[in-house]
């Protein structure tokens, strides 16, 4: 609880108000996964902050499962809001509406237009509401994904318009963790095909005209956007407002809580000297990850279908049932009596955009469908129904849905985007990968893995990618041990870390240490 005083009609008038904390979060799996096992955890802590309640920020596809967190269960300690980007926009797809360009592996990914496009977008649908939204509530802690480039503006434009001190402001990153000048450099772009494949001098040239035209765009949508559309003064953007370049840095001046280990973190020796940057290891908690991949109802449906399918694959039909979400049955155990599962999934992001890869895979896993039980996630519905009628083989499953966590408790090999959240579950039991990045965070994920650290193969969704390709790149992970091998050396490192944890432990700490300054 906070007291303020405030003198009413010439008397003294004592208010007391509830302490709450703001979760701005990306509505989109791969970063609501993690996030979603850490709220689980924020919340029984809130106690220890003085605070009544969390306010979850996401899109309204995800309110039940955010509701329905196991700690929040018959307590009501989390407030949902939704963001309203699909009433306003058409879709609550943040991700897509800040990359509103050719995102295709093997073209430019124009970072500074992300950067405008934030801008833009909280301009227009999201300060005026968010900032409103902490005058109300007076968050005594607002935590963001850092993949949002608008939240550090959001708090300067709450403290100008309401002559306040900004609230605490934490980000926690669900990536690798970025910052200019340390990671990437330019080469790790290049090599990772991110400013376009095979180019020669004058395609070179074009691209760095085109991202310092990106640059310059940036900086007028930054300033514009403050002095002509939020009515910022002059002296506003030069005094008081962040420079644009340091929304560019990423780093939060507070804390960065990065929910990937030490050890897979590039150039860590140039973070590991920062104070306010905690490696707190993935966030994966089976107990939340069971429940978040869909609506249960809907999960129970699907989960029903892939016990029926991997009954029709037993190994040794002893009268032994399917045994797979339904009982304690460990990975171990399920694999005594089941084919080996190969797992297919290339996230729910842009996983629609390209026909030619799930047409690709779908075709290459059917080579190996005598030996092993595959399951191929779709994603969505929609997908789905766009790709069903190519198979017809009892040894291969077409899906909309999956618990992944539980599917990768027990496969034997995972063909994924390379998602950060998919490669850290991997990582986390030990599951050899093929990577196919299609865009984001991905590339620099899939050479990080595959590349440098070798759980995995790395492979590019383009022409190159054909049947004979897949079946060939399959055999070698499934023949060669030191892929998997490798991949359990990660699994073991990966069981010391509890990153919901620890970072709750950070984000108690950093509140009282902000609170105590303010007391002095």
């Amino acid at each position: 609880m906070k007291l303020f005083k405030s003198n009413r009609h010439g008397s003294l008038e004592i208010k007391l108000t509830k302490r709450v904390i703001f979760l701005w979060s990306v509505p989109a799996n791969g970063h609501l996964n993690p996030t979603l096992c850490y709220a689980n955890e924020l919340i029984k802590a809130l106690p220890d902050m003085n605070c009544s309640k969390l306010v979850f920020y996401s899109g309204k596809s995800f309110k039940d499962l955010i509701l329905n967190l196991p700690n929040n269960r018959g307590k009501d300690l989390i407030e949902f809001r939704d963001y309203e980007l699909e009433k306003n926009t058409g879709t609550e797809n943040l991700l897509k509406l800040m990359m509103n360009f050719n995102t295709k592996p093997g073209t430019l990914f124009r970072v500074f237009q992300c950067y405008e496009n934030s801008i833009k977008l909280g301009a227009k649908h999201l300060f005026k509401r968010l900032i409103q939204d902490m005058h109300n509530d007076q968050p005594v802690l607002i935590l963001y994904d850092q993949a949002l480039f608008f939240p550090k503006i959001a708090c300067e434009l709450y403290s100008k318009k309401y002559h306040c001190p900004k609230p605490l402001h934490v980000s926690y990153v669900t990536t690798f963790m970025c910052a200019r000048g340390i990671y990437p450099y330019w080469s790790d772009l290049e090599k990772m095909g991110l400013l376009g494949s095979n180019l020669n001098s004058r395609q070179k040239m074009r691209t760095f005209l085109t991202l310092a035209n990106d640059f310059f765009h940036y900086l007028f949508t930054y300033y514009k956007t403050l002095w002509w559309d939020l009515e910022f003064s002059f002296l506003d953007l030069v005094l008081r407002c962040e420079m644009p370049l340091s929304q560019v840095q990423m780093i939060d001046q507070n804390m960065n809580l990065v929910f990937v280990m030490p050890e897979v973190q590039p150039r860590l020796e140039y973070f590991q000297n920062k104070e306010n940057i905690k490696f707190v290891g993935p966030s994966v908690d089976e107990t939340v990850r069971s429940n978040i991949s869909k609506k249960k109802l809907d999960m129970d449906k699907y989960i029903e279908r892939i016990e029926e399918f991997l009954a029709a694959n037993l190994i040794n039909n002893n009268g032994v049932k399917s045994t797979f979400m339904r009982c304690e049955s460990t990975g171990d155990n399920f694999k005594k009596y089941h084919k080996p599962i190969i797992y297919v999934s290339m996230g729910t992001v842009f996983n629609n955009e390209n026909s030619h890869l799930f047409r690709t895979l779908i075709e290459g896993c059917k080579k190996f469908r005598d030996n092993y039980a595959i399951i191929i996630s779709t994603g969505d519905e929609k997908t789905y129904e766009k790709y069903a009628d190519l198979y017809t083989n009892d040894n291969i499953l077409l899906i909309p849905h999956t618990p992944q966590v539980e599917i990768l408790k027990r496969a034997h090999l995972f063909i994924t985007h390379a998602g950060m959240n998919s490669v850290s579950e991997a990582m986390n039991y030990g599951v050899p990968i093929i990577c196919i990045p299609l865009s984001g965070d991905q590339p620099f994920v899939a050479w990080r893995v595959a590349d440098e650290l070798g759980m995995g193969i790395r492979l590019q969704p383009d022409e190159s990618l054909t049947v004979e390709k897949v079946v060939s790149t399959v055999s070698k992970i499934l023949t060669n041990s030191s892929y998997r091998l490798k991949a359990q050396s990660l699994s073991k490192l990966s069981q010391n870390y509890a990153g919901h944890k620890t970072a709750v432990d950070f984000t108690i700490q950093a509140l009282r240490d902000h609170e105590s300054k303010m007391l002095i």
